[in-house]
């Protein structure tokens, strides 16, 4: 198939919380999958109008939605070896875990603009996250689109294609940060979106899809601020106040 903007968006969205899985049973059975996972609270919307709706349009064949058994967790999820074969193979996107290793695939990063916001949209509905600071001591009003990840390739990539995109933006900063599950230090890499100005700019050139995101803004626009910690219910039905 030729990229277009679904399948560079797909990409993204894979890339930012999908896995592509291969292994071998005991049996000699072969288990291809692709998944997607995300927050059955906040996500379920997207995965179940959008990632769904986009994986048919790519693949003309449906993906199935799972929640899971631990706490508020979503799986999207289907088993084909032709699907997850073409990904691994025109996109070099790797099977099992791929956190410290990814990248952008050359074939996006080497295509026109539309292809890229279509894949950092992708990217940013599942991986990035949208907050307003507090710039005064009253209100959560600053914009902040934050950018994080362990990949050090990754955000080199995002690096020069939000340049390309003319966002205004400092360095990469490098954080460690310790993980309680494994008792373990790891890097990772940020950049930062700041103010009113990248916020539209980023809504104009790429958007969200994801309601998760969009509704943030959409608070923002209608209030001049949005309040920090308030989930996906809470904030649809603010969006209903007056």
């Amino acid at each position: 198939m030729k990229i277009n903007k679904n399948i560079a968006e797909f990409m993204g969205i894979l890339i930012g919380d999908g896995h592509l899985h291969f292994s071998k049973k005991s049996d000699k059975r072969k288990v291809y999958y692709v998944s997607i996972s995300g927050s059955f609270s906040e996500d379920y919307n997207y995965h179940n109008e959008h990632i769904k709706s986009l994986f048919y349009k790519i693949f003309k064949t449906n993906i199935t939605l799972i929640k899971q058994n631990r706490r508020n967790e979503l799986l999207t999820k289907k088993h084909s070896k032709e699907i997850v074969s073409y990904i691994k193979n025109n996109f070099d996107i790797p099977t099992g875990n791929k956190s410290d290793n990814c990248k952008i695939p050359e074939n996006i990063l080497k295509s026109n603009k539309k292809i890229k916001s279509a894949f950092l949209r992708g990217l940013a509905d599942t991986d990035f996250s949208l907050m307003f600071k507090k710039k005064n001591k009253f209100s959560h009003d600053y914009p902040l689109i934050k950018i994080t990840f362990k990949s050090k390739n990754l955000i080199k990539d995002v690096r020069t294609i939000l340049k390309e995109f003319e966002f205004k933006f400092g360095k990469i900063v490098k954080e460690v940060y310790f993980d309680k599950r494994f008792n373990k230090n790891y890097q990772k890499y940020n950049i930062n979106l700041y103010g009113k100005n990248n916020l539209e700019k980023w809504m104009k050139l790429i958007g969200f899809k994801n309601i998760r995101q969009s509704t943030k803004y959409e608070i923002w626009k209608k209030f001049g601020f949005c309040p920090a910690k308030i989930n996906l219910k809470e904030r649809l039905e603010l969006l209903h106040e007056e």
